[in-house]
């Protein structure tokens, strides 16, 4: 077994513990669903349908920008900047598929910083209101996840080379 899977099943067990251990404190008290009087999200009481609508709205589009951001730019910055395997002249920062303007490198790195301070506020303002709107977050942002996925591994079948093989390839050469 990889240990990344022992890894993941490890947390997976850890998750269902605590959500038995989150059950069983909150048995007895009410919990909100929808719009109420108690839900206050930005410092606004979120207690009408419309207002309601327009937070699961940004909850969605907001979890659909992080999965790119965090499954997208983030690997980006691993393997194109810090890793040290890339040719780095003075223009470019370049693996054995292409070359990038080092300026879109510190751009990219820097929307991924700016972005996780922006993401990391409006997450807890939503996600520690009500207890719906941390089940449609993780609901969105699992599935986000799973489509990225998908699409690395079909992109991976179709014959496209991957990062790995390129690296091979150019090894070989040498």
């Amino acid at each position: 077994m990889l240990p990344e899977v022992a890894v993941a099943r490890i947390l997976c067990s850890w998750i269902f513990i605590l959500t038995a251990f989150i059950l069983v404190i909150t048995l007895n008290e009410k919990i909100n669903i929808g719009p109420s009087d108690n839900l206050i999200i930005f410092g606004t009481t979120i207690d009408t349908t419309e207002k309601y609508t327009v937070i699961v709205i940004l909850s969605i589009c907001n979890s659909a920008v992080r999965t790119m951001n965090t499954h997208i730019l983030y690997p980006w910055v691993i393997n194109n900047v810090q890793d040290s395997k890339y040719v780095q002249d003075s223009k470019y920062v370049q693996d054995s598929k292409n070359q990038t303007n080092k300026y879109h490198a510190y751009e990219i790195t820097a929307v991924h910083s700016i972005y996780g301070f922006v993401d990391w506020y409006i997450y807890m303002n939503i996600l520690l209101s009500q207890v719906d709107l941390f089940m449609l977050e993780m609901v969105v942002d699992l599935t986000m996840a799973l489509l990225t996925t998908k699409y690395y591994l079909e992109r991976e079948k179709s014959g496209e080379k991957s990062e790995r093989e390129y690296t091979q390839i150019s090894q070989e050469e040498v």
